[in-house]
């Protein structure tokens, strides 16, 4: 996220010298809650030395300049005021000036640089359709619809950071002295080299690795994180990690079309059918202890939703009814 106005104006009295230890402690908290936090308080320390540097290069001849608004405030015909006063006043007054000037530089140079980091950033919404992208490293993503990815033009950090929600398919290139790093609304996701299915939403984030090793970060609990190898997946819910063997590879269905079943429970087909044709899908609650026993294989291949439900009628013996837009499934 970028910063907002209270953090910059922190960011600038720390700079200034001027904050508070209170305020120092804030600033500390805010860079520790999210990996993007840090680079951005980064890049903004380096916009500033770069202000001062070329601030630094400029040469202000105040000295002339002054000459010529002395010159022009001198009232006619009155008797100029002792040289020494006249040398201590512009002295003083040249000096202010000198600060002005270098001052309105830094604004004027750290507004452009300011201003060109925010539009370095990249954006895609996948709107309507999954889509594609590659990233400055090589690596490449595929969005599913509704998910958005930020990114920069260029990886200059020390971490090629991006920002994602929604879900998302990665292969990312190797890199073993610029880590990938996606940051999520609830986790940071780092990695070197791999592939991997990252789903983010407002309550909860899913990685699931297909090759190569991942480390998943709770952002609101330090130190809270798990590594995963090929084949393993986590959820972060309420700052908790729930760990488990991923058993098929319905969860990139999204992208393959593929939904396979083999003597799978009702409950998890309906759950992971519902994902992929974005249908809510139930079991009636009043029957729901006896339905959830059935077992259910088929295996789907870009089929219609409609068909694909008739098909889990016919195999289940069960019927269906749609009440307040879901379908539920229920023995007569």
């Amino acid at each position: 996220m970028s910063p907002g106005d209270h953090i910059l104006n922190l960011i600038a009295k720390e700079l200034g010298g001027r904050a508070t230890a209170e305020e120092k402690q804030q600033l500390q908290q805010w860079q520790a809650l999210d990996p993007s936090n840090r680079q951005e308080y980064e890049e903004l320390v380096t916009m500033w030395k770069e202000s001062m540097r070329l601030t630094a290069d400029q040469s202000f001849d105040t000295s002339r300049a002054w000459s010529k608004v002395e010159a022009g405030m001198q009232p006619v015909g009155q008797n100029p005021a002792p040289a020494r006063t006249i040398t201590l006043f512009s002295s003083l007054y040249r000096k202010r000036l000198a600060v002005a000037a270098a001052v309105l530089a830094i604004f004027i140079i750290g507004g452009y640089l300011w201003n060109h980091y925010r539009t370095s950033w990249q954006e895609l919404a996948a709107a309507n359709n999954n889509q594609s992208l590659q990233l400055p490293d090589g690596s490449t993503v595929l969005l599913r619809k509704g998910a958005t990815i930020r990114y920069p033009l260029h990886f200059d950090g020390e971490e090629r950071l991006v920002r994602l929600s929604g879900e998302a398919y990665f292969k990312v290139q190797r890199n073993e002295h610029q880590p990938f790093v996606i940051v999520t609304g609830q986790a940071a996701v780092r990695v070197l080299g791999t592939t991997f299915v990252v789903k983010a939403n407002n309550a909860s984030d899913e990685v699931i690795v297909m090759s190569g090793k991942v480390s998943v970060s709770s952002k609101h609990k330090a130190g809270r994180q798990v590594e995963l190898s090929a084949g393993q997946r986590t959820l972060l819910q309420n700052d908790q990690f729930l760990q488990s063997q991923v058993s098929d590879s319905n969860f990139i269905a999204w992208n393959t079309g593929l939904l396979d079943f083999n003597h799978t429970p009702l409950e998890k087909v309906l759950r992971e059918m519902q994902d992929y044709y974005e249908v809510p899908l139930e079991i009636d609650t009043q029957q729901k202890a006896a339905i959830s026993a059935l077992t259910v294989t088929v295996r789907f291949n870009n089929q219609p939703v409609e068909q694909a439900l008739e098909e889990i009628r016919l195999i289940t013996g069960l019927a269906m009814k749609k009440e307040d837009g879901k379908v539920v499934f229920y023995m007569k």
